[in-house]
């Protein structure tokens, strides 16, 4: 924990640390307001409370640029534990905010956009999953990165949508979900991701960073 704890704190001195925050909280005020146009019933808003924790452990990774944490005993740690740790930590965090805000918007009077929303609750789980592959191999393998991230989000883009349609005629199958449930099926999301992203980063460790990735971090600093 102490080695997440200086990764928070190292934070401030990432490149363009402020604009960054103000990404971060354009992400927030974009996601709450797709619930509140959308009454709770698409993913979207979900996934830009995702983005929240992806762009801080993004953050974390870029500090393994700099010279000193290369030569450092921390190099390891701050290439695979620690944005594992942040990413999980920020996830939780954001993905419960996610509920707070989510669960303003329920209609459980209403049984099908009640059950639109616990499903949305169950895909934006589903999306953080597809976020933790994506970080544990962007900077390693750039293009299959997107290559893998792109399809996975697109495949749950479409599932969700198609259970909304399914939904809206009818078609459903009665799955006794209760929201609770619905819940409960997000955080294991959020550990299953986090186990598979410490996995293939630890995999890929003495891999060198991509070369891309390597470039556009030293784009930014350069900035």
């Amino acid at each position: 924990m102490n080695d997440v704890k200086k990764a928070f704190q190292l934070m401030k001195y990432t490149v363009r640390f402020k604009s960054n925050g103000v990404t971060l909280l354009l992400f927030f005020t974009v996601g709450a307001f797709i619930e509140f146009i959308t009454n709770g019933t698409n993913f979207l808003g979900g996934f830009y409370f995702v983005m929240v924790g992806m762009f801080l452990a993004q953050m974390v990774i870029m500090l393994t640029v700099a010279d000193l944490v290369q030569v450092s005993p921390y190099k390891k740690a701050f290439q695979v534990k620690v944005p594992v740790l942040c990413n999980l930590a920020t996830e939780l965090v954001m993905y419960t905010l996610y509920l707070v805000v989510h669960s303003i918007f329920l209609k459980p009077d209403q049984p099908e956009v009640f059950l639109s929303q616990m499903l949305v609750a169950i895909v934006v789980g589903l999306l953080i999953v597809a976020t933790n592959f994506f970080l544990a191999i962007c900077y390693k393998y750039y293009w299959l990165g997107f290559i893998i991230f792109f399809p996975c989000v697109m495949a749950v883009s479409v599932g969700g949508s198609t259970m909304e349609h399914m939904i809206r005629i009818g078609s459903f199958p009665d799955l006794k979900l209760t929201y609770g449930a619905s819940i409960l099926i997000g955080y294991v999301c959020i550990l299953l991701g986090s186990v598979i992203n410490y996995v293939i980063a630890n995999a890929l460790y003495k891999k060198p960073l991509d070369k891309i990735s390597y470039k556009n971090a030293l784009q930014k600093i350069n900035k």
